[in-house]
């Protein structure tokens, strides 16, 4: 068989964990709760996780491969600050995986995971200047610019939800995620009060989804709206780098039938004009998230002890 490893994806609300060949196969999958109750610390969720994947795999991994939305100490890849993952602060995720199975270990910041997968498996196959944009919970992007990626002095470049957006010093993050999506449904309701989404206690950022899809106007409304905030963020990011391509992922991001006119027909009025032509704006291909493949890909390579993970495989 050939070399497999497994690849985890820890998120604010749920941990992803895949065995995933060196062909980009995905062998055995699954998502469970970030939080197992609070008790439970970092160490002993990444070992449940890991546990849990050998013994309904069947299949001993080769190689490790995390990603995790965290500040990583440059040293020893242990982590510094996880704002919506306060138990994991201070964990030595490498010396807590290797206890659990002694195999090469690869650690990446999320966003630059997301780009890495896209790279290898994803819509960044064989282009050299392109974005990863994720909008979920939070908003993350990967950065990749002449074929690498782009890590930053203190590995966290593509932390895009943090530009402001707004003379209030309003977020990207905070106007454009399910934050954002609540403001703007609260708005819309005002002007659609019959929308059947005012008859609901607590509509989240799916619900309004199918909701636009029958053409509820509250939800039309909503998401046209989003997708203009998105818009200018990514035409922000269009005219500082100039990339041949926006790859959309996320539990938001994926939404591109919703999504893309209006990002598309924004940045074309935002963007810098020469950047923004030809210019493919698209989601993610892949079935499973871009982060899985990324922390694979890196995985793949700790196992090889090639360290230039940045290469598109």
């Amino acid at each position: 068989m050939t070399p497999a490893v497994l690849a985890v994806d820890v998120g604010g609300t749920k941990i992803a964990s895949a065995i995933i060949a060196q062909n980009a196969s995905i062998l055995w999958s699954d998502t469970s709760p970030t939080h197992a109750g609070e008790e439970t610390s970092g160490a002993e969720r990444l070992r449940q996780v890991v546990i849990a994947a050998l013994n309904s795999s069947g299949v001993e991994p080769k190689a490790i491969g995390i990603a995790i939305p965290a500040v990583l100490d440059r040293m020893n890849d242990s982590v510094l600050w996880a704002p919506n993952l306060p138990s994991w602060n201070g964990l030595d995720m490498r010396s807590t995986l290797r206890s659990v199975l002694p195999v090469p270990v690869a650690i990446e910041y999320d966003g630059q995971a997301a780009a890495i997968g896209e790279g290898w498996a994803g819509a960044g196959v064989g282009v050299d200047d392109f974005v990863v944009v994720t909008v979920g919970t939070g908003i993350g992007c990967g950065l990749v610019v002449n074929g690498s990626v782009v890590r930053g002095r203190s590995r966290l470049a593509g932390a895009a939800g943090w530009m402001v957006l707004a003379e209030d010093g309003s977020s990207w993050e905070f106007l454009a995620t399910s934050r954002g999506i609540y403001e703007l449904l609260r708005e819309a309701l005002d002007h659609h009060p019959r929308s059947p989404l005012a008859d609901v206690a607590d509509p989240g950022p799916e619900a309004v989804f199918e909701a636009f899809k029958t053409g509820d106007p509250a939800a039309v409304e909503t998401i046209d709206n989003l997708a203009r905030r998105l818009g200018l963020g990514i035409a922000n990011i269009v005219s500082l780098l100039n990339p041949s391509r926006i790859i959309l992922t996320g539990g938001i991001g994926s939404h591109g039938a919703a999504l893309l006119p209006g990002i598309v027909s924004t940045v074309g009025e935002y963007a810098q004009p020469v950047a923004s032509q030809d210019l493919e704006i698209l989601t993610s291909p892949l079935d499973s998230p871009s982060t899985l493949f990324g922390a694979a890909k890196s995985a793949l390579c700790a196992m090889e002890d090639d360290h230039s993970v940045d290469e598109k495989g």
